[in-house]
């Protein structure tokens, strides 16, 4: 199972990489002390099974994380808007995977604790099939 839910990690990085969503990239992790915002960062996935077993189907949700250190959240709700555009509606190329579909389930914005830093969250479903 944690190999199509890389599979489908790949596939979301391409299309937002591609896109070019935000300056300062879209990354898996990101170590202390990196510091080119905006950027996009990919975060935690729950699946559960969809039609079945995880074999069959799966539905996963995928969460995103934005950063900025512009005043405002208007950044911020701009680079969720630029994820939406890419995502929500699509199809996905997804490696051991028939089909797969991403929707846009949730997004929120929150001030860091840090009083500079702005966290967009984006939570993804993606249904796929073998």
């Amino acid at each position: 199972m944690t190999g199509v839910l890389f599979n489908t990690q790949k596939a979301v990085y391409a299309l937002l990489d591609a896109a070019a969503v935000a300056s300062g990239g879209v990354h898996d992790d990101v170590s202390d002390g990196y510091d080119t915002f905006p950027y996009v960062e990919i975060g935690e996935t729950l699946a559960e099974p969809d039609d079945g077993s995880l074999t069959d189907g799966t539905a996963e949700f995928l969460t995103l994380h934005v950063w900025s250190r512009a005043q405002g959240f208007a950044e911020t709700k701009q680079i969720m808007e630029a994820i939406h555009t890419v995502l929500h509606g699509k199809k996905l190329t997804v490696a051991g995977r028939a089909s797969a579909l991403c929707w846009v389930d949730q997004v929120s914005t929150l001030r860091d604790p840090d009083g500079k830093t702005r966290h967009g969250v984006v939570r993804l479903r993606i249904v796929s099939r073998t």
